[in-house]
Order: C-alpha cells, then structure tokens, then sequence
C-alpha cells in the first residue's frame, strides 16, 4: 500500500529525531528544493545532504513534535516545534512548512520561522545574551 504524502513527511521529520541526514535527503527528488525563506533556496539533493551535515552538525539530540499536518494532494502543511540540543543547550523553536510532494518524493520545502527568534536561541546556547 503506497503511503499518503503526510505520511511521508511524517517519516522525513522523525529522521532529523534519529539525526539520519543521509535518510531525510533521501526523501527528495533529485532536483529537490529545499528553501529557509530567509535564505537562497539550496537545489538539489547532493547540496541538501551536505546543507544538512554542515548545518545541524552542533546538534545532538532532536525532537520534533507535530502540532499540526493537513494534506492536500501533492501539498503538506506542518505546525511543528523543534526541539533540540544545540552545543549542550537545550533550545525549543516554533516551525511551519509547506511540502510538495511528487511521485512520492520532495520537490519543495518551504520552511518558515523566526530567524531573529532562531539566533536569540543559538546565541543563548554559545553563552552569550539572547538580545546581544
């Protein structure tokens, strides 16, 4: 039985709880984007696997709790808070995003959150004041 796209999404998700990068890349395609909306969208599944190494390499131990999944066709949205471990600190950080999903694979992630939020947080864990 072929699974439904939120359920696919379901599983990248709890592949970041396991810190199986090589698993969570795999869920796209190959031309896959993934976009921070802050950010320039990073293409293709190679650079994400490699986008995911460098950047979640502080962290060690993740949670993702799902509030939210609706599925609409190809289109998944997600309210979600991450929580994780950044250099020992242990941070919480509010999170949607939209999916598309194509034949069983990501094409899109769009992820939104609060970057100033999200480097209030990073700096609190580095020692420093979450306002400097």
């Amino acid at each position: 039985m072929r699974k439904s796209n939120g359920d696919l999404v379901r599983e990248n998700l709890a592949g970041f709880d396991r810190l199986d990068y090589e698993f969570v890349a795999a869920g796209y395609a190959e031309d896959g984007v993934l976009h921070f909306m802050q950010r320039e969208p990073i293409r293709g599944r190679k650079e994400i696997l490699a986008f995911f190494r460098r950047q979640f390499a502080p962290i060690r131990k993740t949670r993702i709790e799902i509030r939210n999944l609706v599925e609409v066709g190809g289109l998944v949205m997600v309210e979600r808070v991450d929580h994780y471990e950044y250099d020992g600190v242990p941070i919480s950080c509010p999170v949607a995003n939209a999916t598309e999903l194509r034949e069983g694979k990501i094409t899109a992630w769009r992820e939104y959150f609060d970057r100033g939020f999200a480097a209030a947080l990073v700096r609190k864990a580095r020692g420093g004041s979450p306002t400097s």
